[in-house]
């Protein structure tokens, strides 16, 4: 059996953070709504000693590249905006093709909402997308404007990727100026 760390809340609102053994995470969920607690997180306990801080946590997943991110976004925004629910608008998404890689990653996100877990916490479960993103996504949820907020954090991201393109491109002939002239230099 492995050890979970939990957080969760009370009927009274309070949170509460434990541990707890379960065979896997979806039962250590289940057990914590068995003693009346709704769980907010319950990851594997990697230990509390200074080694097991370093020691890279395998169960995080690499972040999405900004053009795939870019895509889910706006996937996301404009199926919700067609009305899907949901769990239905993360299916969809898990089948594009151009982020087959993290289909684990998204399917992973289905289930913990259909576990009745909010997509902020889902995704910041996951690790594959960074806390301002996942803010934005726990902002558009709780002001209940999640279509809204996601085309928006789609556009910013698109944005955000156009600038960063521009910047790589303006700094190339700079670079290729400077390690010719070192080489030169050396030589």
């Amino acid at each position: 059996m492995a050890s979970f760390r939990y957080k969760a809340m009370t009927a009274t609102g309070s949170v509460v953070r434990g541990t707890i053994s379960a065979e896997t995470e979806a039962e250590a969920v289940k057990n914590i709504r068995s003693d009346g607690l709704i769980p907010i997180t319950a990851k594997p306990d990697g230990g509390d000693g200074f080694l097991a801080k370093l020691r890279p946590n395998s169960t995080r997943r690499s972040f999405l590249r900004a053009s795939q991110l870019t895509l889910v976004t706006q996937e996301m925004a404009d199926l919700l905006d067609a009305g899907l629910e949901l769990d239905r608008v993360l299916s969809v998404v898990a089948d594009l093709r151009d982020v087959r890689g993290f289909r684990p990653t998204l399917l992973a996100v289905r289930s913990r909402v259909r576990e009745g877990a909010m997509l902020a916490d889902a995704l910041a479960a996951t690790g594959a997308v960074s806390k301002f993103y996942v803010s934005m996504v726990r902002a558009g949820e709780m002001g209940g404007q999640l279509t809204q907020t996601m085309a928006k954090l789609a556009d910013y991201l698109s944005r955000t990727q156009a600038i960063r393109e521009s910047v790589v491109s303006a700094l190339i002939y700079p670079i290729i100026l400077l390690v010719t002239a070192a080489l030169a230099v050396i030589f």
